[in-house]
């Protein structure tokens, strides 16, 4: 499980990831010059691995350079049971339950991290509520998300050593919140398809899917439907700019209005002598505004355009791709006004021989 990985400076992803199977030397050549920070970890590298035992080195052209690290030992992996039952009420009319049990921190031992949880209907001690038992079995002892798919929950739970089996998690009536999009500066709705939410999720929980709001066309509004929590909500949209938000459900708040303010974009497309080109792979450059120091907030792609909705108006520039077999462009500049989006071509010449 134990894993060496070189990263250089201020980058996340390794640049080299190595299985760690024994104490001793190790040597690595033709490396490029620079700072690089070498790691000996548990775990995935983009999942929060447990670090072992870390340390940074410079790295300079012609010289052999050296770094010793010393390991803290591994935590010992323990495994444990773990059950409870789950009381649905009955206004939300199920008669099955799919959930999840999910390790938060690094798994050991080769533990897999998310386990399906199969729940049994039972006889239930609780007026007005449907049971539903469950149990799983040698999961690794430490705080994991227990998760319910319909209606969409999750709470974090402690897996002792020894384990437990007095887990009690009450789902209560279903309630309704009714959502109004609106244009900021007209007032006017605005139709969406993108309006997704999902319950706050519990703290430590920094993963999870999202639901997507309902329209109802008799009510003119969009109805989320869900237990009495705080829900986030999360809209994206070419036309505006992204909004975010939370509603307390628990004090009895069921209308919400998001007001949506137009964005300033700008949209690139690639041609040459009236014949549209696609975006070559790789391309990732994002436009910035050095005066104000504007910048990227959002980005949608396609193979034959990209549109960028960026954080203020103004005169931004942008490294337009390099293609082969034509004649490569300067920085362009592009003025972007408050609201709108901007259109913006670049035009390429074939490379004469």
């Amino acid at each position: 499980d134990e894993r060496l990985r070189l990263r250089l400076e201020n980058v996340f992803p390794p640049v080299l990831d190595l299985a760690l199977t024994a104490d001793g030397t190790i040597e690595l050549d033709a490396l490029a010059p620079g700072e690089v920070r070498v790691a000996a970890e548990i775990g995935t590298w983009f999942e929060d691995p447990l670090v072992l035992g870390e340390a940074s080195v410079v790295l300079r052209a012609g010289e052999r350079a050296s770094v010793t690290l010393d390991l803290a030992p591994a935590p010992k992996l323990e495994l444990a049971d773990i059950a409870g039952v789950v009381f649905v009420a009955k206004g939300w009319e199920r008669t099955s339950l799919d959930a999840s049990l999910e390790l938060i921190g690094t798994a050991l031992g080769g533990v897999e991290p998310r386990r399906s949880v199969g729940a049994h209907r039972s006889e239930s001690t609780r007026e007005g509520y449907d049971a539903f038992r469950w149990e799983c079995t040698k999961v690794q002892v430490g705080r994991h998300e227990f998760e319910v798919s319909e209606p969409s929950f999750s709470v974090v739970l402690d897996v002792p050593p020894g384990g437990r089996d007095d887990v009690e998690i009450v789902l209560d009536a279903p309630v309704e919140l009714l959502v109004l999009v609106v244009d900021d500066a007209t007032g006017e709705a605005v139709s969406t398809d993108e309006l997704n939410w999902n319950p706050r999720r519990p703290e430590g929980v920094t993963g999870g899917g999202l639901e997507r709001a309902r329209f109802d066309a008799k009510r003119e509004r969009y109805v989320i439907r869900t237990v009495p929590t705080i829900v986030e909500l999360m809209l994206w949209s070419n036309e505006y700019l992204p909004y975010s938000g939370e509603v307390d459900l628990t004090r009895g708040v069921r209308e919400h209005t998001i007001r949506l303010q137009r964005a300033s974009s700008i949209e690139v497309t690639l041609r040459s002598a009236g014949t549209r080109l696609p975006l070559p792979e790789g391309w990732n450059e994002e436009p910035s505004e050095p005066v104000s120091g504007g910048a990227t907030r959002l980005t949608s792609f396609n193979p034959w355009s990209r549109t960028f909705v960026v954080t203020t108006p103004g005169t931004y520039e942008l490294v337009p791709p390099r293609i082969p077999g034509y004649r490569e462009l300067p920085v362009q500049r592009i003025e972007v006004f408050a609201g709108r989006k901007t259109e913006h071509v670049f035009e390429y010449e074939p490379e004469r021989p």
